[in-house]
């Protein structure tokens, strides 16, 4: 048979091949369809919700007006429902005849139950000629030619039938007026739901009521169930509309919210005409921080409003039946400014479900009562009527400004004000004189009366390339947006007139400037120019005022700098806080350091209103003040202001201005940076954390660095560094000839001095006023007017269980139990979730490590189970268990990674308990996302089911007082989800706001009766690198000095007995041995012991004992007991708990060790955009000669000349501050061992550059060295900011071309075979912008599980006595070499067998099962992996599938788990894989 023969036949049979498996695998086979229900709903995939005649009107379908929760949709039942009413009919109640004692006239009409009209009494309309009586309210025309109506029902839902009707089309039935003997009038309408037959369903009657001489209208919807079943229903009901415009050139109609704040204060939200007109869609009416109680919604014009408030049932104190509110422009022809008169404005209520119970019982009908308001925005009348008082209608008014004399409050302006008023009854009756109406100062001291800055220096406005662009994110509004590539936003001292020249989309964050028509003197040319700015109010208006006119000119999706200067005049620094608000989002950066970031979409509040706080210190000198602000769409605001502890401004002392003072070099003399170092450690969210315990040290070193020499500036002059401690701390150990007086250390350092120190150091120590404290200090020079921040830490954590705001922060957490919801209903949420049947709620102990066995639905408990997902020693077994949680903030956030993860749909408990030294009178207030109940020793103080958001701050909600009684109290909140956020906080006030934080916090019952405190520390071991900076760090061989200090010792008291024999256990790393233990403790089954009568515990006495043990990890743990005599309580030892060894891998897998080689300057295009993946892949190191990344070993010190000008794709590096980074300009490996679960490349210590202290546009590698002491199989986790190559034994294992922050690590790879010996891994980072950091961690095939075992993690590969294993490249089934599988490889691997063709590319590609041979086997493998879904065999034994086949490295001399060689001497005589892939 010839060849060609030859080959004809192989082809036949392989298509029979083909064909047979194809027909196994099922692709051409067919099966019987499944019954289908032959019906209307079931042939189209909809649900018809049908209606009667009556209110079948075209467009008239009801469209939802607020987020309220559909219940899923259920095949359209049989039963048709529709409404009933009577006759079209209009009815008029009060008068609009002057000399009648009403204040209105209402035209009522049948059509939905509605007002059509609403006509003052008493004010007159504009025709000069002709006044009439002003209508205030009118019919509206919807976009679709529908007239619209206030105070309409609009639609009613049928929820368990899952039908709903329009009723604003449907003529109600009018059942009369009636009039009272004091002259009240009544009108009440009628419409009847029916279902099938004409069965009457549900009855609604609509009243409403007017009095003589009251500008309120009362109206009421009730609700009645005619039907023998239990029915649950909802509605939307329209408010007022129809309002007209004040005048041709006016229009300032505007949808205002009123909230009552946490504080008992009315605030207030806005939409203006505007603002609706650009939306296009209707817009919710909420509070723009998120927070307050919803009291009413207006909608008003210039001079009047219409104010429709919900009247809460009886015993509560707000109405929470409202489940959503909206306003929205009625804009019938669409035109673009909405200015051709046929617009106007409205509200919309919708009303959450009620359940109804069926026809004769109780609760079967539901009244719902509304006020509302029609008259004019008199301030003097809501001042004096208590009602319109107490609800705040005066924040409806728009005031403009102050008139005071200036010799009173020194304003920025004066205000000159006048009016002519007319003989005749027209509106207004006082006409205001045009013209100029204010004289502004030449140059004005920049304040408000409040405090607020007006004078600033604006930059912008700039586009800014993040979304969503009203909420970018903190990281990306710390990137530096005007940068030219050299100078930088946190070092510029700009002065009016000077000009930058972004690098966009380069080193500058920003994509471009923005145009401003209206203002053509901004920026000229196209060049970003600072101009001064001096405002007319506190608040600075980009959009209405510094860059347009808000009409056709609107500012979006930008963001503007604005800059001042503060010169401290007093001599003195001044610690206070800075008040700010904005919208959207904003950051505040401090003399270069930024001290607030807010990304936030939000309005930007009532004129005044203070939105954040956040600490600030005014050094003395001049201080730098920038602002960032960033906006979506609509106003584009900010307001600061500097503030006292207490919230009162502080201007006094402080002169600001627009350009640099003459004297002032803006390089320092010397940059400080501050060291922290804690005595102790303590699990803040869920993390161990270094903090500050009460009776310990604070250790502080402040380096010094770069000294000034001679420039611009001249060389450093002497230097006077100031560092300020908490009031009321005490400091010692102060180096360096520092005097500590008036809470101050001074060093006054001459030129001399400042060159020969490198640190300065002390300990202070001092009570803790909250869980978060801070350190502050400045740098002033003799003769520079400029002063400079300490750098580095300045914030550290204590074990003071309040949050800075006065939130208590420490809690038992029992959950997450479901259901839960966002709005569940006061009725659900005072439900028992926990109980066991025999412990209820308002009985149980929470206790931190004890198990609840709550009985679920439907046994004792009304939850339903327990959610999933929870974090690593949360709930073991499934079994709620309480657990001890300590916030770093206000917000106890569930969804912490360290505790519930994202949940939906659930809720959770958190108990504490408080002690009252006094009788006091308590507030409770509180923010929560989303419902919360807070009970206090078994019985309810507040309670509020709401879908909303919180993120910490400010209280959302304050309780009615409670008098407390001296003693020890519970406090137990329950706090419910529906989804995204879920967090909660609670703190106690008095009247005036102040929270208590004086009182005694625990997480356990007091009767639990702690017999003192064990404070553990350490000492005597030696020290290594960390992060930079010599610290603390033990090695094997070390002896580590353990001391207990014991605390709190306990005395008898009405709770607790006298002290008994007590035993304290302390428990050293695994296989650690202890000796020298003092005071007849004893060292025994691994735990050292002591055994002390009550009189050997004294207060302040100190145990101790050595101990010495492997450095497993590179954090060791001590953990330590205490109990007592008859006390059934287990507390634990509290202190220092963490020993940092030398040892590189963490106890959780991450790998804190490498060795790091960079920052190398970039060549990809854009710079500052996401890396391709083709730039992720080039070699930025290589010589070009012999060192190359993929087969690099390097050793710290080990230096490579890279060949920036062709080789390599850096081209060049970046020069950094630290000289021992390499030196002479030469990129030298560099090693580093971190701290945290992530290396921050930009430490203080690390990649900070010379030139700009960011680093951008740059990359970096990292290396670290595996050894692997016995066959493992790993998987690689790894996050970063922002791209991420990740290669093991030059193998790429993850690959993320991304541009994003930190998020943990959102990378996993596949698993990875590892033979014993040495591998490599290899992390390439990159950089655009701000932050930039990475971390790679090892685990097991369940991507979760850390991987610890096996292996040890080194810098030094000799550590690991061998050299690296090699690996082959491998891709399955690609037997002809071309980096793809298909059809093709098996006619290849057939040819080669069949017919003389080549052989195998690489033989183990073609060896699809793994037997070490080739036949037609592997050809049917191959076939089968394409058409049928067959799983091919790796080298290693592991499956592949078209999910998974890649080109993979094999360990060279791996072997499986039958002890057979991934790769024998020969494959069937051919050589195991001649041709790798390439990965």
């Amino acid at each position: 048979m010839s060849p060609r023969k030859s080959v004809v036949v192989v082809l036949v049979c392989f298509c029979l091949l083909c064909g047979g498996l194809i027909f196994e695998s099922g692709a051409f086979r067919t099966s019987a369809s499944p019954d289908t229900i032959d019906s209307p709903v079931a042939r189209s995939g909809l649900l018809l919700l049908q209606q009667t005649a009556e209110v079948n009107v075209p467009g008239a379908a009801l469209t939802p007006l607020s987020p309220t929760p559909q219940p899923k949709l259920q095949p359209a039942p049989s039963e048709v429902f529709g409404a009933v009413g009577g006759p079209s009919q209009r009815t008029t109640v009060g008068s609009a005849d002057p000399k009648s004692a009403f204040k209105f006239q209402l035209e009522l009409d049948s059509k939905g139950a509605a007002i059509r009209t609403a006509t003052f009494s008493g004010f007159k309309d504009r025709n000069y000629k002709d006044p009439q009586p002003l209508v205030f309210l009118s019919p509206a025309e919807s976009g679709n030619g529908r007239e619209m109506l206030s105070m309409a029902n609009r639609g009613l839902v049928l929820v368990n039938q899952q039908q709903q009707l329009s009723l604003d089309a449907l003529s109600w039935r009018t059942l009369g007026a009636e009039t009272t003997d004091a002259g009240d009038q009544t009108v009440s309408f009628e419409a009847t739901i029916t279902g099938s037959q004409d069965r009457p369903f549900l009855r609604l009657v609509k009243t409403y009521h007017v009095k003589p001489d009251s500008y309120l209208v009362e109206c009421s919807l009730t609700i009645d169930n005619l039907s023998d079943q239990t029915q649950k229903v909802r509605y939307d009901l329209g408010g007022p509309l129809g309002l007209e415009r004040e005048a041709f050139r006016e229009d300032m109609r505007s949808i205002i919210g009123g909230y009552q704040g946490a504080q008992g204060q009315i605030t207030r939200s806005k939409l203006d005409k505007k603002t609706l007109l650009k939306a296009g869609t209707p817009l919710p009416i909420e509070p723009k921080n998120g927070g307050g109680q919803f009291l009413w919604a207006a909608a008003v014009n210039k001079y009047f409003a219409a104010i429709l408030v919900p009247v809460p049932d009886a015993n509560d104190a707000f109405c929470d039946w409202i489940s959503g509110r909206t306003g929205r422009l009625y804009n019938p022809d669409g035109d673009r400014k909405a200015d051709t008169g046929d617009e106007t404005v409205g509200l919309d209520f919708s009303v959450a479900s009620a359940t109804l119970a069926p026809a004769g019982q109780p609760d079967s009908a539901r009244t719902y009562n509304f006020q509302l308001y029609l008259g004019p925005k008199d301030k003097s009348l809501f001042d004096k009527n208590e009602l319109y008082k107490r609800l705040g209608f005066v924040q409806t008014i728009d005031f403009m400004g102050c008139c005071c004399p200036a010799s009173i409050i020194n304003p920025a302006r004066v205000r000159l004000a006048g009016t002519m008023t007319e003989p005749t009854a027209t509106l207004p009756q006082d006409v205001a004189i045009g013209g100029d109406i204010e004289l502004m100062p030449f140059d004005p001291p920049g304040f408000t009366a409040a405090g607020f800055i007006t004078k600033w220096l604006i930059l912008g406005p700039f586009a800014q390339p993040y979304t969503p662009t009203d909420n970018p994110g903190a990281d990306n509004m710390a990137r530096d947006f005007l940068t030219d590539g050299d100078v930088s936003e946190l070092t510029w001292f700009p002065k009016e007139g000077d000009s930058i020249e972004p690098d966009y989309g380069g080193a500058a964050a920003s994509s471009g400037l923005i145009p401003t028509p209206i203002r053509p003197d901004v920026n000229p040319g196209g060049i970003p120019t600072w101009f001064a700015w001096n405002d007319r109010d506190d608040s600075i208006n980009f959009d209405d005022d510094v860059f347009s006119d808000n009409l056709d000119d609107d500012i979006n999706n930008a963001m503007a700098y604005a800059l001042v200067y503060a010169n401290n005049t007093t001599g003195s620094a001044i610690f206070g806080n800075m008040g700010v608000a904005s919208d959207d989002c904003i950051q505040v950066i401090l003399n270069g350091r930024s001290v607030w970031n807010h990304s936030i979409a939000r309005g930007s509040g009532n004129p005044g209103e203070v939105q954040d706080r956040f600490p600030a210190v005014i050094n003395p000198g001049l201080n730098r003040i920038m602002v960032k602000t960033f906006e979506g769409g609509g106003a584009f605001i900010f307001r600061l202001r500097i503030e006292d502890a207490a919230g009162n401004p502080i201007t006094t002392g402080i002169e600001l201005s627009t350009s640099p003072p003459a004297g002032g070099c803006e390089i320092p003399p010397v940059v400080v940076t501050r060291v922290i170092k804690e005595a102790g450690t303590l699990y803040i969210n869920g993390e161990l954390t270094p903090a500050y315990l009460k009776g310990s040290e604070l250790a502080v070193d402040l380096n010094l660095s770069r000294v000034r020499a001679a420039g611009e500036c001249g060389p450093a002059a002497a230097t006077t560094i100031t560092e300020y401690v908490p009031a009321g701390w005490t400091v010692a150990n102060i180096t360096g000839g520092g005097v500590f007086a008036g809470g101050r250390i001074t060093w006054n350092l001459s030129p001399a001095q400042l060159a020969a120190t490198t640190k300065l150091s002390y300990t202070t120590t001092g009570p803790t006023k909250a869980n978060r404290m801070e350190l502050a200090g400045g740098v002033v020079e003799a003769g520079n007017i400029v002063s400079f921040t300490i750098e580095g830490q300045s914030a550290f954590f204590t074990d003071s269980p309040y949050s800075l705001t006065g939130f208590i922060t420490t809690w038992a957490i029992l959950g997450p139990y479901y259901p839960g919801g966002d709005n569940p209903g006061n009725v659900n949420m005072r439900m028992d979730y926990l109980t066991d049947g025999a412990v209820s709620e308002l009985e149980v102990e929470a206790r931190p490590g004890t198990e609840v066995a709550t009985d679920y639905a439907p046994g004792a408990a009304f939850s339903q189970g327990l959610r999933g997902g929870t974090a690593r020693g949360v709930n073991p077994n499934g079994i709620p268990m309480w657990v001890d949680w300590r916030a770093a903030n206000e917000a106890i956030d569930f969804e912490s990674p360290m505790l519930y993860n994202a949940q939906d749909d659930c809720m959770a408990y958190a108990v504490c308990y408080f002690h009252v030294p006094a009788n006091q009178q308590i507030y409770f207030a509180c923010g929560s996302d989303d419902s919360i109940q807070i009970l206090l020793d078994n019985r309810e103080v507040w309670i509020n089911s709401i879908a909303r958001g919180w993120g910490g701050g400010a209280p959302l909600d304050v309780s009615l007082p409670q008098i407390v009684l001296t003693g020890w109290h519970r406090l137990m909140v329950k706090a419910f989800e529906g989804g995204g956020g879920w967090n909660f906080g609670v703190r106690l006030q008095n009247a005036a706001g102040v929270p208590f934080t004086n009182f005694k916090i625990t997480t356990r019952p007091p009767t639990d009766c702690p017999p003192c405190t064990a404070l553990r520390s350490f000492d005597g071991y030696g020290t290594g690198m960390i992060e930079g900076a010599e610290e603390p760090m033990y090695r094997e061989g070390d002896v580590v000095d353990v001391a207990l200090k014991l605390l709190a010792v306990r005395q008898a008291d009405a709770d607790c007995p006298a002290l008994r024999t007590i035993t304290i256990k302390d428990v050293p790393p695994a296989g650690w041995t202890a000796t020298d233990v003092s005071d007849g403790g004893v060292f025994s089954g691994g735990a050292v012991t002591w055994t002390l009568a009550p009189a050997a515990v004294a207060e302040g006495k100190v145990l101790s004992y050595k101990a010495r043990g492997a450095a497993t990890f590179s954090g060791i743990v001590f953990r330590g007991s205490i109990t007592e005599t008859g006390n059934p309580n287990t507390f634990p030892v509290d202190g220092e708990a963490e020993l940092q060894t030398n040892a590189i891998l963490r106890d959780d897998g991450t790998i804190v060790g490498w060795l790091l080689l960079g920052p190398y300057m970039q060549s990809f295009t854009p710079p500052g955009g996401i890396v391709s993946a083709e730039d992720l892949q080039r070699d930025f190191l290589t010589d070009g000669i012999s060192i190359t990344e993929e087969d690099v070993m390097p050793a710290a010190g080990d230096t490579v000349e890279t060949d920036y000008s062709a080789a390599a794709a850096s081209i060049g590096l970046v020069e950094v501050v630290n000289p021992a980074i390499n030196p002479d300009g030469v990129p030298t490996w560099f090693p580093w061992r971190g701290r945290d679960g992530h290396i921050n490349l930009q430490s203080a210590n690390l990649y900070v550059g010379a030139v700009t202290p960011d680093v951008d546009n740059v990359m970096a590698y990292a290396v670290a060295y595996l050894c692997v002491r016995e066959h493992v199989e790993v998987v690689f986790a790894a996050g970063s900011d922002d791209a991420l190559q990740v290669l093991v034994d030059g193998d790429q294992v993850i690959f993320s071309p991304v541009l994003r922050g930190w998020g943990g690590y959102q990378d996993l790879s596949l698993p990875v075979d590892l033979a014993p010996g040495v591998h490599r891994v290899m992390a390439k980072i990159f950089e655009a912008g701000d932050a930039w950091n990475f971390g790679v961690a090892l685990r097991e095939s369940d991507g979760v599980t850390p991987f610890v075992h096996g292996l040890t993690v080194a810098t030094d590969k000799t550590a690991c006595g061998g050299e690296p294993s090699t690996r082959i490249n491998v891709w399955m089934g690609n037997v002809n070499g071309d980096a793809n599988v298909n059809i093709a490889d098996a006619v290849a691997l057939l040819q080669y067998l069949f017919a003389g063709g080549k052989p195998p590319a690489c033989a183990k590609a073609a060896d699809a099962n793994d037997d070490n041979a080739l036949n037609i086997a592997d050809a049917v493998k191959i076939l089968g992996f394409l058409f049928s879904g067959q799983a091919m065999t790796a080298p290693d034994g592991s499956g592949i599938t078209a999910a998974n086949n890649v080109c993979k490295g094999y360990a060279a001399d791996g072997v499986d788990g039958k002890n057979v060689p991934y790769f024998p001497a020969q494959v069937s005589g051919l050589p195991p894989c001649a041709t790798q892939c390439k990965l």
